[in-house]
């Protein structure tokens, strides 16, 4: 196998770990730790609890570290990878690379901006519009997951093609030009 072939291989295996890690991740969020930043009271109230957000700040202290910058520098390379491949793995890793832009898209132009505000310490923010704005995070945060996950199968597809007979693929087209 030659050297460039592996490298694109090394580029989506590294991307399917980093999608499955999100993926996990994202899970982990939406059923434990965000139920603690929009919680339900006794009575069935949602409140939003903006502390508990900000003290556990996970955008700075995990999320730029698996997703922000390394996801977003795998999805480059892996849309370089996937485009130079033929037919065959060209069509799942394209799958994959297509739904991460929109996954990428929908979190830089909405998931983040809308966090820093309900974070924010921000009195304006009436309480009722808080607990509005959290629950249509949340809800969005539901399609972001199919996202993410769709794009990790349609990778795992476009590997399991690339092990089995995409090395031919790679072979038959020249990756120096």
């Amino acid at each position: 196998m030659r050297k460039k072939e592996m490298l694109w291989e090394i580029a989506l295996f590294l991307l399917i770990v980093n999608l499955g890690i999100a993926c996990g991740a994202g899970l982990y969020e939406s059923q434990i730790t965000f139920p603690q930043w929009l919680v339900e009271t006794e009575t069935g109230e949602r409140v939003w609890n903006a502390d508990a957000a900000r003290s556990a700040d996970v955008g700075l202290g995990f999320w730029v570290y698996v997703t922000t910058v390394p996801m977003t520098l795998l999805l480059i390379v892996n849309g370089v990878g996937a485009w130079k491949c033929l037919e065959r793995t060209r069509g799942w890793w394209l799958a994959a690379v297509i739904l991460l832009t929109l996954e990428r898209l929908g979190t830089f132009g909405y998931f983040i901006p809308a966090m820093i505000q309900l974070m924010a310490e921000d009195p304006s923010l009436a309480p009722e519009l808080a607990v509005r704005n959290a629950s249509r995070w949340e809800l969005l945060n539901t399609g972001r997951h199919l996202l993410s996950f769709a794009a990790w199968f349609s990778a795992l597809i476009a590997w399991r093609i690339m092990g089995s007979e995409g090395r031919e693929e790679f072979k038959a087209k020249s990756f120096g030009s």
